[in-house]
């Protein structure tokens, strides 16, 4: 009989929570399921706007609206991501 080794690696389903800041039912809602998942460190909570506080005028977001802001910095995680999954192997 031919005998073999199988070594399985699990590894905790990557989520992101896209939340209006304002809405602290959904915010608070996000939190809790963020501590009962595997991984929930790794969940961000990505803050959702129709437009850019006025705070973040001042700074380097001047000219951008909030849909950039939201796809540069998924984008960001995404590379993050693959980035940590390289020194994970």
């Amino acid at each position: 009989m031919t005998r073999g080794t199988v070594k399985v690696r699990l590894r905790p389903i990557k989520l992101a929570f896209l939340v209006n800041p304002e809405d602290k039912e959904s915010l608070l809602k996000a939190i809790e399921i963020n501590t009962f998942l595997w991984g929930g460190l790794y969940n961000p909570i990505i803050p959702t706007y129709r437009r850019i506080p006025a705070k973040w005028k001042e700074g380097p977001f001047k000219n951008t609206d909030a849909q950039s802001v939201e796809a540069e910095l998924a984008k960001a995680l995404l590379e993050i991501e693959q980035l940590r999954s390289k020194f994970d192997s």
